[in-house]
């Protein structure tokens, strides 16, 4: 699934990259962001992982990573005078790292991972009601109703990445702005003081989904950091 909104001479395109468990409107995030960008700038939503009716096929880090660099490819070629710009959220936020792109615009990440918990999120899905092992992977209904299939490389390469290490590397060749929940039920951002001094640490109050009223607080700061 992607949504893409491009105007017809748009100078200003925003790629979105959403994090584990949710879709390429990381539910409802992205698009009220995109519906709040200025006027005349595009937007691109898609998922990273295969979906097919009620089962969720999760790709391991390394290939959410490529369809990154693909879709950033398919539209710089598509809108080649357009500065291009990346949103990531949570998990997406490594992804988008992981991708390595040479963008031309702004890389904002919102509530990036503190930590990378592989081997207890495999056992915790394990666990899971329901859940069957097979032979390259976990296959687990959900109570939503679909089935994720979760590749055992998925788990490994988590185990493998320390997301501050990520970001704290990628930052020192990179300008980002980095916007981080106060009240963070998910991450613990002290450890945001890693990303060196060049990072833009921008604190909003709110969850790790800025839900509420704070949804446009963050809306209004990505706004700032984008023009």
């Amino acid at each position: 699934m992607r949504k893409i909104s491009i105007p017809e001479g748009c100078t200003n395109i925003v790629i979105f990259v959403h994090g584990f468990g949710v879709r390429w409107d990381s539910r409802g995030i992205f698009t009220d962001i995109a519906e709040n960008l200025p006027d005349g700038w595009g937007s691109v939503l898609f998922d990273l992982y295969d979906i097919d009716g009620d089962n969720v096929r999760i790709l391991s880090i390394s290939d959410q990573a490529k369809r990154v660099q693909t879709t950033y490819k398919e539209i710089s070629e598509l809108h080649p005078g357009a500065t291009i710009h990346l949103i990531a959220h949570s998990m997406g936020c490594i992804v988008a790292i992981e991708a390595n792109l040479n963008i031309n615009g702004r890389l904002v990440l919102l509530a990036p991972p503190s930590t990378f918990g592989g081997g207890a999120l495999e056992e915790y899905f394990t666990q899971y009601p329901g859940a069957e092992k097979q032979a390259d992977k976990l296959v687990v209904p959900r109570k939503d109703g679909t089935i994720s299939h979760i590749p055992y490389t998925f788990f490994k390469q988590m185990a493998q990445t320390d997301p501050i290490e990520t970001v704290s590397v990628y930052a020192e060749q990179h300008q980002l702005v980095v916007m981080a929940a106060e009240d963070d039920e998910l991450v613990d951002t002290t450890k945001y003081a890693s990303f060196g001094d060049d990072t833009k640490i921008i604190s909003i109050p709110g969850d790790h989904n800025f839900t509420d009223k704070h949804r446009g607080e963050l809306i209004a700061c990505i706004q700032k950091e984008l023009i």
